[in-house]
């Protein structure tokens, strides 16, 4: 059998180590949210840097892409080869969606025959 003393000493240990615990714990916490926070700081700090460098080449860049993109979209209209490529894409589409009404009515018959 335990004496007194003995569990006495057992709690003040037990104590003190509680207290070491939370006393790491929240020294860890603490430290971890101020490393997070100084971490995002710099990456707020160096995104932002880097998004004026790239507003700076921005307009000329815009300029040369909107020109590319209206030689391209001029020709393709009078090719009028936008005509087949959309025509695939419907077609596409069309056939997608009709093989998952296909699939949706097999499970839902399924379903009802296992029902009845």
């Amino acid at each position: 059998m335990r004496d007194s003393t003995e569990y006495v000493s057992t709690e003040k240990r037990n104590g003190q180590r509680t207290k070491l615990l939370t006393g790491l714990t929240a020294a860890g916490g603490t430290g971890a949210a101020l490393a997070l926070a100084r971490r995002s700081r710099r990456r707020k700090r160096s995104a932002a840097e880097r998004a004026q460098a790239v507003a700076k080449k921005l307009p000329d860049r815009a300029k040369e892409l909107s020109d590319q993109w209206a030689k391209d979209l001029s020709s393709k209209v009078e090719e009028q080869e936008w005509r087949l490529w959309g025509l695939a894409a419907l077609v596409l589409t069309w056939f997608l969606v009709r093989m998952a009404e296909v699939r949706q009515l097999r499970k839902m018959n399924r379903i009802l025959i296992s029902r009845a």
